[in-house]
């Protein structure tokens, strides 16, 4: 069989982290006096489990994991009405952080994961930027460090979440005008925001990771932000029609869906955005579920059809690698070898491609090494210099429509920052001083 196929799409929130210490806390009152109220909530939510887990190492979580049947997606989910909500625990300080992050490594340390300790920590660098970085030389090949199949949170199958024209029945959107005009993904990317909310956010079990992604922001006017938080205004500034037709399109859904569903537009526009920036995706032919026993031999060996499943997992810890277009790791997933499908022995694993050195960086290429400044921006709320895919940039079908020369935008935006911090015009600034960068080198200015 051919081997799985596998597509990074993550981004970071790299974190600072100390040693983890174990005490006994039974109301916000017995924290730390330097911890704040609102972390002393959120451990009083996660370090529960935590500590069963490290009682008993072998236990495992209740609930189920999206488990696949063939046919449909089954998810058990508690009443957890009295658990604080993550994304208001934002933590007050490094103190906190460190917190926090340490709770996730001792989480993921009880559930079976492999070489968290001995070969990471998770450090800030002269930039301000959080990562993963290697406590020890890292041979190539090697794994660097692993997590548990039973950790990763799936947020989507595409064989329970409908194909073609069969998914806007799915999520009764088939009578939503102009519905018939919006780009599939986008629309299974809003719901698989859905499901973090509902499902994973609030289920204590998860508690260690929910806890430990960043909240939403204040205003839409933050550096870092991807344009689906930007005023309409600054998304059309980008001056890019089928760009900011996408974004603007990709808005009204979250509208849509969020109406539709009852939950706030905010939350389900930053759970998008969780699920778009940190997820992996994963490829994978196999027999067609639809089949009946008469496609197979003697009702044991298939003889139907393949069709292809493609599913999406956030994967904690490994998705706070900062990217690089040269990486020093890739994404290694280790599935059960004779039924080729995921279960309780499959593994994620960051392993090395090159020899790393200790104290170096561990950094992914997202995705495949074809995403343009313009696809990172969108995806995750930032781009590098030297990108080689932008150099495929196709410009006629771009169709840009400046209204202001290259020196016009280098002089906005340094007026801009001599009296402010990064922020969203400036981002927008910055991709259109590139854009128009490139089409100079292109030789179309």
């Amino acid at each position: 069989m051919a081997p799985l196929e596998l597509a990074d799409d993550q981004t970071t929130q790299p974190i600072h982290a100390v040693p983890f210490f174990y005490q006994t806390i039974s109301s916000p009152a017995d924290m730390p006096t330097h911890i704040s109220p609102v972390l002393a909530l959120a451990l009083l939510s996660c370090l529960k489990y935590v500590i069963s887990f490290q009682l008993s190492p072998t236990s495992r979580r209740g609930t189920i994991l999206f488990a696949s049947s063939s046919s449909s997606t089954v998810t058990q989910k508690k009443d957890v009405t009295d658990t604080p909500t993550p994304r208001t625990t934002a933590a007050d300080s490094d103190d906190d952080e460190d917190i926090l992050n340490d709770i996730l490594i001792e989480w993921l340390t009880a559930m079976g994961s492999k070489g968290i300790k001995t070969s990471i920590r998770i450090d800030t660098n002269s930039q301000g930027l959080r990562g993963l970085y290697a406590n020890r030389d890292i041979k190539q090949r090697e794994n660097v460090f692993e997590i548990p199949y039973e950790a990763a949170l799936e947020t989507g199958d595409s064989l329970s979440d409908g194909v073609d024209g069969e998914y806007l029945m799915r999520y009764d959107l088939e009578d939503v005008d102009g519905s018939d005009d919006w780009c599939k993904e986008d629309v299974y990317d809003v719901y698989q925001g859905l499901r973090l909310l509902e499902t994973f956010e609030p289920d204590p079990d998860y508690s260690p990771y929910v806890y430990h992604l960043p909240p939403p922001p204040e205003s839409n006017d933050e550096a870092g932000l991807t344009p689906d938080f930007w005023s309409d205004d600054i998304v059309s500034s980008l001056e890019v029609p089928s760009y900011v037709q996408q974004i603007m399109q990709r808005k009204v859904i979250v509208k849509v869906v969020a109406e539709k569903n009852d939950v706030d537009e905010l939350d389900l526009r930053w759970a998008t955005l969780m699920v778009r920036s940190r997820r992996f995706t994963v490829w994978d032919t196999v027999d067609d579920p639809a089949a009946n026993d008469d496609d197979s031999f003697f009702g044991s060996f298939p003889k139907g059809k393949k069709v292809e499943q493609i599913k999406g997992f956030m994967l904690p810890l490994i998705d706070m690698a900062n990217h690089a277009h040269d990486p020093n790791t890739s994404l290694a997933i280790a599935v059960n070898r004779w039924t080729r499908k995921f279960d309780a022995t499959s593994t994620f694993a960051l392993r090395a491609i090159r020899p790393i050195i200790k104290d170096e960086e561990i950094t992914l290429c997202y995705g495949d090494g074809d995403r343009t400044s313009l696809d990172f921006l969108d995806k995750y709320g930032f781009f590098l210099d030297g990108n080689e895919a932008d150099n495929d940039i196709d410009w006629t079908e771009m169709k840009t429509e400046f209204s202001s020369s290259l020196n016009e935008d280098k002089a906005e935006k340094a007026s801009l920052l001599a009296d402010s911090k990064e922020n969203s015009t400036s981002t927008m600034l910055s991709l259109r001083i590139l854009l128009k960068q490139l089409r100079e080198r292109s030789g179309l200015i």
